[in-house]
């Protein structure tokens, strides 16, 4: 899954990820039979964008 648009047509990254990732954690337990999802990005700030909003995510999903 790649994070098209966040380059050249200046899409916000941190939105693209929350989108994403919400996407992906909402079908998760309809679709059991996936066991892998790779998010494609082209450096190590867009992984740092991405994890912070798994991270995000995670914690909303499942306070502790």
């Amino acid at each position: 899954m790649p994070a098209i648009g966040t380059g050249v047509f200046k899409f916000p990254p941190e939105l693209a990820a929350e989108i994403i990732v919400k996407a992906l954690l909402s079908r998760a337990s309809e679709h059991p039979e996936i066991t892998l999802v790779r998010i494609c990005v082209g450096d190590v700030q867009m992984k740092a964008v991405f994890l912070a909003a798994l991270d995000a995510a995670l914690k909303s999903q499942f306070p502790n």
